[in-house]
C-alpha cells in the first residue's frame, strides 16, 4: 500500500542525503531540560523499545499486547499522553508500594501534592498505558523488561522535575570572549526511577567575579560537521508520527513489511540501509515521472 511505499521513500532519503557533504563551523548553545516524562503512548513505548532495550518496535507491541491481555497493563495501543480524570491514581500507586524494586519511591510519589499531567494531548478514548497488577513474579525476558519499562515510566511521570542549577563563567581574552557552563544536580527527582534517561554533574573550577588568568593553555582545534546519521527504526516512527505516516496503531507493521521485503536492510547496530530492490523501486518510480510523497 501507499503507506508501506512512504516509509521507504524516507529511509532511503536519508541514506541519499548523507552522500552531500557540507563544511563549516559551529558553535552550539546547549541547553539542559529535565522536565518530568508524559503518560506513556505507542509512539513513545515503541521508541524507548527501540533505543534502550534494543528491540524491533513490532516486537515490543507483541509483548506489550500479551502483557495486556494477561492483565499486567492497560491497553497499549494510544495515542493519548494523558491520564482520562476518572482514573483512580492514588489506587495504582498503593499497589506499587509493596514492591522491592520501586515500593520506596511509590510512597514517595503517594505523598507528592499534585497529579496532574501536562502535555499537549488531551485525553481521548484510549488513554496512556499504566501498569494494572503488581503481581509480576512470573515474568522473564522480554516481557519483564516491558512491563518494568512501563511501571518505571508511569512512575516516573507522576512525580517531580529533576533540579539543578547551572553555573556559567565567562572569560575575555583579548577582544574575545570564551564561556564554560557548569551542572550541579540538587535533585534527581524521576530520573531516580528512570534510568531510560541521564543527567550528571559538570563542576567546574571556583571562580571570583573580575579574577585574572595566569596560567592557562589556549588551543584552536580544526573541526567539520558530521552527515546526519542513517535512520534507525525509533528514528523512523518518530519521522512517521510528525508527518502523519500511517497510524501509531501500524507504524511497526510498515517498518516490518520493509524490511521483509528487503526493501531495506538492518546494519548490526540497528540503522537501515537501502536495499537494490528498495533503491530501484524509488528511482523507477522517478523515472517515470510518477510523484509519490516524501516529506523530507
Amino acid at each position: 500500500g501507499n503507506f508501506v511505499f512512504i516509509t521507504l521513500t524516507i529511509s532511503i532519503s536519508r541514506a541519499v542525503i548523507i552522500t552531500f557533504k557540507v563544511e563549516f563551523t559551529w558553535d552550539r548553545v546547549r541547553l539542559f531540560d529535565q522536565d518530568i516524562v508524559q503518560a506513556l503512548d505507542t509512539v513513545e513505548l515503541e521508541k524507548l523499545a527501540v533505543r534502550k532495550l534494543k528491540m524491533s518496535a513490532k516486537h515490543a507491541m507483541d509483548v506489550a499486547e500479551r502483557l495486556y491481555n494477561k492483565g499486567y497493563i492497560s491497553y497499549p495501543r494510544t495515542e493519548t499522553n494523558k491520564f482520562p480524570p476518572d482514573i483512580n491514581l492514588s489506587s495504582l500507586l498503593n499497589k506499587l508500594t509493596s514492591s522491592a524494586l520501586w515500593g520506596d519511591f511509590a510512597n514517595e510519589v503517594c505523598c507528592f501534592s499534585s497529579y496532574e499531567i501536562s502535555g499537549p494531548v488531551t485525553f481521548s478514548i484510549d488513554p496512556g498505558a499504566w501498569p494494572e497488577s503488581t503481581k509480576c513474579g512470573s515474568l522473564q525476558g522480554d516481557d519483564w523488561r516491558i512491563y518494568e519499562l512501563i511501571v518505571r515510566h508511569f512512575l516516573a511521570c507522576l512525580s517531580w522535575d529533576a533540579k539543578g542549577q547551572e553555573t556559567r563563567v565567562d572569560l575575555r581574552i583579548g577582544g574575545e570572549i570564551f564561556h564554560a557552563t557548569g551542572l550541579y544536580i540538587q535533585d534527581l527527582g524521576y530520573l531516580r526511577i528512570y534510568p531510560y534517561e541521564r543527567w550528571s554533574d559538570k563542576t567546574l573550577p571556583s571562580y571570583v567575579e573580575g579574577e585574572h588568568l595566569h596560567d592557562y593553555q589556549l588551543r584552536i582545534a580544526d573541526g567539520q560537521t558530521q552527515p546526519p546519521e542513517l535512520l534507525n527504526e525509533a528514528d523512523l516512527i518518530a519521522l512517521m508520527d510528525k508527518y502523519g505516516i500511517g497510524t501509531d496503531a501500524t507504524h511497526a507493521e510498515h517498518i516490518e513489511k520493509i524490511k521483509t521485503r528487503q526493501y531495506v536492510g538492518v546494519r548490526e547496530d540497528g540503522r537501515f540501509i537501502p536495499g537494490y530492490l528498495g533503491l530501484a523501486l524509488v528511482d523507477g518510480y522517478d523515472a517515470m515521472g510518477i510523484w509519490l510523497p516524501c516529506p523530507l
